[in-house]
């Protein structure tokens, strides 16, 4: 018999597992997406099951020094990872230890979500922003609700625009 935390990756799986008969429609010509010099990226969110039988994701904390364009190896490097950590996939639905700024950009206005995490080493993380956003949604399909807080996401996340810069810190 599965755990509910078996059950909920079972259901994540077939979320997102595509239809066979199902084919994305080419782009529009002359779209951003259609622009040979569009950059390609892709996200990995790896969930497990912790000893509590919680799901968890594991995430790292982006090198201050990396350059906006590495090569994706899948190892970690020092140079690239200052930290790997996991958190409960959950919080990303809680509206605890959050907080978030309204941005603007070309008119549109947009939450920035911020989860402040303290890890079992006692080191403080936050996770923020795209990468919030993307935990959010993979939350989302896996608990199969919403989160309790307010979401509006900047339209150039999904529309193709240029994106504003985004502050380090």
């Amino acid at each position: 018999m599965m755990g509910s935390a078996e059950l909920r990756l079972q259901t994540l799986a077939q979320h997102f597992r595509p239809e066979e008969s199902v084919k994305p429609p080419p782009p529009p010509t002359g779209s951003a997406s259609s622009d040979s010099t569009t950059k390609r990226a892709a996200v990995l969110v790896c969930l497990f099951k912790g000893d509590d039988g919680e799901l968890r994701v594991i995430l790292t904390k982006r090198s201050s020094s990396l350059s906006s364009s590495p090569a994706f190896s899948p190892a970690p490097n020092a140079a690239e990872v200052e930290a790997i950590f996991d958190a409960p996939l959950e919080m990303f639905l809680k509206d605890e230890k959050r907080r978030e700024e309204e941005r603007e950009w070309m008119g549109d206005k947009y939450l920035l979500h911020y989860f402040d995490f303290e890890a079992d080493d006692g080191k403080e993380y936050v996770i923020w922003a795209l990468t919030a956003a993307l935990l959010i949604s993979a939350a989302s399909a896996v608990y199969e609700r919403p989160p309790a807080f307010l979401e509006r996401r900047p339209k150039f996340w999904t529309s193709g625009q240029g994106a504003p810069p985004c502050p380090r810190f």
